[in-house]
């Protein structure tokens, strides 16, 4: 049994560690180290927190933090009191300030 599987949680908090777990699966089956051990990543949790502990020699700096930044998407989805609609309007203002700044890089200068 893993360490995961082990901790006594909360149904929410199985939830998220689910997630967690999923995420920690994706990352290791994709690492460009595939086929090397993972034994020294370390998962500790407390009340509040999970403490995961990576040694550097196992990941490059992209891989974790590309991890990291997944978790804090996750974070900032679930606290998020934003309406589909609210979030559409959003990703739309986004999409064409982005594309006011940049789209002459792609688009042929007018004669």
């Amino acid at each position: 049994m893993s360490a995961l599987q082990s901790l006594p949680l909360e149904t929410s908090e199985k939830s998220e560690m689910r997630t967690f777990a999923r995420l920690t699966a994706f990352w290791t089956c994709f690492s460009p180290e595939k086929g090397r051990s993972f034994s020294m990543i370390t998962v500790e949790t407390t009340d509040a927190t999970v403490h995961v502990t990576i040694p550097k020699s196992e990941v490059s700096a992209d891989r974790l933090n590309w991890f990291v930044n997944s978790l804090r998407l996750e974070a900032i989805v679930r606290k998020s009191h934003l309406t589909e609609d609210e979030a559409s309007h959003l990703a739309d203002e986004i999409k064409a300030g982005w594309w006011a700044a940049n789209g002459h890089r792609f688009t042929k200068p007018e004669k």
